[in-house]
């Protein structure tokens, strides 16, 4: 699978896994503290500590390194990035879908860095 690939859990859904390559890219799942959106049902761990659906991480406290691969619904992923955007210490991996008001709002006046992959 090329390291640029992202893939649905479930066709359909708002549930991502994020691509192995990518994760051990950037340090492997104990480089993390914290995957606030894990999916139910995972085959490997982003983070040490995860919260799920069942545990709403974005009402839980996050703490550390945050490992973010959030859902994409337009009417969930402005709050996940505004979450992220004010704890400031994580990675994301969303769509470059630059031109949109989440991108605008959260990545480009909040972020320290952005790497495009291709792919």
């Amino acid at each position: 699978m090329p390291i640029g690939s992202h893939q649905s859990a479930a066709a359909g859904t708002d549930v991502w896994l994020t691509p192995p390559e990518i994760l051990a890219a950037l340090g492997g799942a104990g480089s993390f503290d914290l995957d606030p959106c894990a999916p139910l049902d995972r085959p490997w761990d982003m983070a040490r500590q995860h919260y799920t659906i069942a545990d709403n991480g974005l009402a839980r406290p996050w703490h550390g390194r945050v490992w973010l691969n959030p859902p994409y619904s337009n009417n969930v992923i402005g709050r996940w990035m505004g979450r992220m955007a004010d704890h400031a210490h994580g990675i994301a991996l969303i769509f470059a879908r630059t031109e949109t008001q989440v991108f605008h709002e959260f990545v480009w006046r909040a972020a320290d860095a952005l790497l495009f992959m291709e792919g």
